[in-house]
């Protein structure tokens, strides 16, 4: 199950409602977490420690240090799926193609998945497009990864 986290500045409206929605959604906020007025680069941070896609409405710094991130030598994550309130620029999906595919152990051999993987919620909600994930809980990649994930 996606688990999510609002940043500080995401509609708590939306958030309101993805909980009358679905109240076994796993979302949380910033604030409620005490991380109101953290930097952009600390908040990526610590939903990346949580396992959590992170929902924003910022466009402008959250954009530019996601890129940051992801350009990073440190490898964070195996994969990571963006989420866009409104249609993301092309440019960002062709950034996103560009970051190559991932090569994950399954239960029945090993499979290919987008490296970074940009969905709009539209796209979700209208059109069923759902994020490409590998059949295993992604917390059991956390540990000895190395001895789950090969890297390509």
């Amino acid at each position: 199950m996606l688990r999510f986290a609002a940043d500080e500045g995401f509609r708590a409206a939306i958030v309101d409602g993805l909980r009358r929605l679905n109240p076994d959604i796993d979302i949380v906020t910033v604030q409620e977490r005490g991380l109101r007025t953290a930097p952009d680069p600390v908040v990526l941070d610590w939903a990346a420690n949580e396992e959590r896609v992170l929902l924003t409405h910022d466009t402008k710094t959250m954009r530019r240090f996601a890129y940051e991130r992801v350009q990073t030598p440190v490898q964070h994550a195996p994969m990571s799926i963006m989420v866009s309130l409104y249609p993301p620029p092309d440019s960002l999906r062709v950034f996103a193609a560009e970051q190559g595919r991932v090569t994950l152990k399954t239960n029945e051999g090993t499979a290919e998945y987008p490296r970074m993987q940009v969905l709009s919620v539209e796209e979700m909600l209208r059109h069923g497009e759902r994020p490409k994930l590998p059949p295993v809980d992604p917390r059991s990649l956390v540990g000895d990864t190395q001895d789950k994930m090969l890297m390509f």
